[in-house]
């Protein structure tokens, strides 16, 4: 939506569905039970949610990534296709018996390089063993390396994964066994006591404020009994969604919907479809384990083909598209005073709704944007506004609230200025590409602004010096 219409406060007070009474003072709860502070709000505006389908960072359809190999144009057709977040297969077969050179590493880099020039993030498994034959019985087992080489490798690769983790959604385990999927390994790395050992390398290596997807439930309730043992940084990568009796193993040995569903609001529970009868393509299969377990994201090519081409013959595929992990929508925004001046405070308060499967996982704060002759002026963080906060509704029915006080800019002009609310990448917060699109329709004024990662709220400000 271009910038350019605009409407003065008089007239945006008039327009059906917003309000600039003033709400009298007190004490009220957001959505988790957290008392804020209601200082009175002299204006305000409420908002249209969307049902469009577009795609968010670090949620919804899973795409691949050659990475090493894949030039900049082949990394933009997945995002063309819909994709934000890519796999991304990284083959270690070459060095199962020695450290990792230099120029292995060097290439890696490169692969980072490009995919944060094309916009896109990534999922990251290294492996040593990717086979292209499917195993017979399960009888073929994949080789990997020695417990003390797979820790060597992991020490190597942790830097880079920590200086790269802007561009990283979540890591997935790998390194044991066939896929990376820790089963079938020929040298013992899919025993309890490997599995452990392994674990214990990638959380000491790689970086905390990234989640660790594990293949199988029962390995997280062999190690953390209770949901939440574990901490906040362990989920579970399903790579046989609604296939087979038991998702290919994935809900054997004791490992549960129920166990996942405890640790899916902390950490992701991601993955893909197979080709493994009995295949469950219904749309209510999926609307139910979606929901059930708080879906982020899943692939949608290769074998997940059949799957999502089943729901769109079905009318369910915006639907799921939709509710692949979070979804937000802005309900209301309420400022303390129609009049501002620069370098003083205002309170600003945003009312929002989680109306996907999910929640976000890796932080990110929301943003007040001053706009002057509708063009970003300045950006202003709400203090304490991790949007990881905003739970789906079938956690926080009532939706959530943020709420505190926000300095105008110093050198903000006199004159009339346009708010707008933005929730951009942490690590990335200058690439609009990256920032999180509200699931909000365009109306009289309000509206998102793709090329600078905003949306215009059309609620308008007196700007006095």
């Amino acid at each position: 939506m271009a910038a350019g219409n605009q409407a003065r406060p008089a007239e945006v007070a008039a327009e059906a569905g917003r309000s600039t009474d003033a709400v009298e003072a007190g004490r009220s709860t957001d959505a988790v039970g957290k008392a804020v502070d209601d200082t009175a709000m002299a204006l305000g505006t409420n908002f249209d949610r969307s049902d469009a389908v577009f795609p968010n960072p670090e949620r919804g359809e899973i795409g691949w990534a050659d990475f090493i190999d894949q030039s900049e144009g082949g990394l933009q057709h997945e995002i063309n296709q819909g994709a934000t977040t890519l796999r991304v297969i990284l083959r270690l077969d070459e060095y199962r018996w020695g450290t990792l050179p230099e120029n292995y590493l060097s290439r890696l880099q490169a692969g980072f390089d490009r995919v944060r020039r094309s916009g896109a993030k990534v999922i990251p498994r290294f492996v040593y063993n990717y086979p292209m034959v499917h195993f017979e019985g399960g009888v073929d087992r994949a080789g990997d390396s020695s417990r003390e080489t797979v820790r060597q490798h992991i020490a190597q690769l942790g830097p880079l994964i920590s200086r790269n983790r802007d561009v990283i959604a979540w890591v997935e385990a790998g390194f044991i066994g066939a896929w990376g999927e820790w089963h079938s390994s020929a040298d013992g790395l899919d025993s309890p006591e490997g599995k452990a050992y392994i674990r214990d390398a990638l959380l000491e290596h790689f970086p905390a404020d990234r989640k660790l997807l594990f293949r199988y439930p029962a390995d997280l309730v062999r190690w953390y009994p209770n949901p939440g043992d574990g901490g906040n940084r362990i989920g579970v990568h399903n790579d046989c969604v609604l296939s087979g009796q038991t998702d290919g193993g994935t809900w054997r040995d004791g490992g549960t919907k129920a166990y996942v569903r405890g640790i899916s609001l902390a950490a992701p529970y991601a993955g893909e479809t197979c080709q493994l009868p009995p295949m469950n393509q219904d749309c209510s299969a999926i609307r139910e384990h979606g929901q059930q377990l708080r879906l982020s994201a899943l692939t949608r090519s290769g074998p997940g083909a059949v799957f999502w081409s089943a729901w769109e013959s079905q009318g369910c595929l915006a639907e799921v598209k939709r509710s692949l992990g979070y979804r937000l929508v802005l309900e209301s925004l309420q400022v303390s005073s129609e009049t501002v001046q620069p370098g003083q405070s205002i309170a600003v308060r945003v009312r929002l709704r989680n109306v996907g499967w999910a929640p976000l996982y890796n932080y990110r704060p929301l943003q007040v944007v001053f706009l002057v002759n509708g063009q970003p002026a300045h950006r202003v963080e709400l203090p304490d506004s991790d949007l990881v906060a905003v739970h789906p509704e079938g956690d926080s029915p009532d939706g959530h609230a943020f709420q505190s006080q926000v300095t105008v800019p110093a050198d903000l002009p006199q004159g009339s200025v346009e708010l707008a609310l933005a929730a951009p990448d942490a690590m990335l917060g200058d690439d609009a590409r990256r920032s999180l699109r509200f699931a909000n329709s365009d109306r009289d004024g309000q509206g998102w602004v793709a090329e600078g990662g905003y949306f215009r709220t059309g609620l308008w400000l007196q700007s006095q010096r």
